[in-house]
């Protein structure tokens, strides 16, 4: 793909890349979700206040750098509904499926005390209707569903309206969430439609990216000013409010959110422009094995804390999240790897 090829569906080496850097965002977070426990638990402070505040606004974008990601790749194509729901939603579905038995299986024997199969179905059951699946971190997977369910529609919008009526959109959805920054008396955020709706401006803000702002003058100073700004504005937000770890932290996130897809798109070399290295094949595999990662990292990131607990409090506290994610990232690679290579791929990732 040439950088003026105007063809989001075609091959390029950058969509695996930011796939790469969104799932090693996501397993830092859940990293820094664990340590954080354990910390408190110990009664040792995670990282100083400026460092973690600092962090955790570049770490919390992973999801919409997803969201977006999928929104560039999927509103540009044109197939009929069966085979779009057929690649899409059993793909997605069969993994998630599999992963929520197994998971809540370790999880019922573990940590529920369960004994009867008929106790782990109820158990599993009520886990995926009511608590976004067998674990906490399966949450992702109702949304992008939901957003699936709205693609065929939405193809229809993008493909009949103009430029202009996509960045009023955008504009439109940006400034609802603006709103609710500026007036969280008024709770928007609170309800899902408006949830979704911020959502839903990743969605499109992606395709609306590859499509058409990658080539406009304008865009590369819009996106440095998008990052610094939602940066700044995140961080300031944060301390005036004396944040905690779990404080939602998509509030205005959109700007940083934005800035960053952009600036890695025009930043990224194209696979034109790309040898075929060790590294390039390594983020391949990554990108291709995403979703199977997403579903099983987190057991890598508990056993490293549970048989590892003296490594991770020997290494200095700000790099402990960035040696479990990676680690986990490499080990998560290489069993979905190997699974796929047993006739396994469609179960798995």
């Amino acid at each position: 793909m040439t950088p003026n090829n105007t063809n989001p569906t075609a091959y390029d080496i950058r969509y695996d890349i930011i796939r790469t850097v969104a799932i090693t965002l996501v397993i830092i977070i859940h990293s820094l979700q664990l340590l954080y426990e354990a910390s408190t638990a110990d009664g040792r402070v995670l990282t100083p206040a400026t460092i973690s505040y600092s962090l955790l606004q570049l770490v919390y974008i992973g999801v919409p750098l997803f969201v977006m990601l999928s929104g560039a790749l999927l509103l540009a194509k044109e197939e009929p509904l069966p085979v779009f729901f057929k690649k899409r939603c059993v793909r997605l579905l069969k993994p998630f499926a599999l992963w929520s038995c197994i998971v809540f299986a370790m999880r019922y024997t573990q940590e529920l005390g369960g004994d009867s199969a008929w106790g782990y179905m109820k158990g599993l059951l009520h886990a995926t209707v009511y608590e976004n699946g067998a674990h906490q971190i399966y949450w992702y997977v109702f949304l992008i569903v939901t957003l699936y369910l709205f693609t065929p529609a939405l193809r229809v919008y993008v493909h009949a309206a103009s430029k202009g009526n996509i960045y009023f959109l955008l504009a439109l959805m940006l400034a609802v969430e603006i709103l609710d920054f500026c007036l969280p008396e008024t709770t928007l955020l609170s309800y899902f439609p408006v949830k979704f709706l911020i959502k839903l401006k990743f969605f499109i803000g992606g395709y609306a990216i590859v499509r058409y702002m990658q080539h406009e003058s304008w865009f590369k100073p819009a996106v440095i000013v998008s990052f610094i700004t939602g940066y700044i504005i995140m961080i300031v937000n944060l301390w005036c409010n004396d944040s905690e770890f779990a404080k939602d932290t998509y509030r205005l996130c959109s700007l940083l959110t934005i800035g960053v897809f952009g600036l890695l798109f025009i930043s990224i070399p194209t696979a034109a422009q790309c040898r075929e290295s060790l590294l390039v094949r390594a983020v391949k595999a990554i990108s291709r094995y995403s979703y199977g990662i997403y579903l099983t990292h987190f057991l890598f990131i508990s056993a490293f804390m549970r048989f590892f607990p003296g490594v991770v409090s020997s290494l200095p506290i700000c790099i402990e999240p960035l040696v479990m994610a990676i680690s986990a990232l490499v080990a998560s690679t290489i069993m979905v790897h190997v699974l796929c290579r047993t006739g396994l791929k469609n179960w798995v990732c």
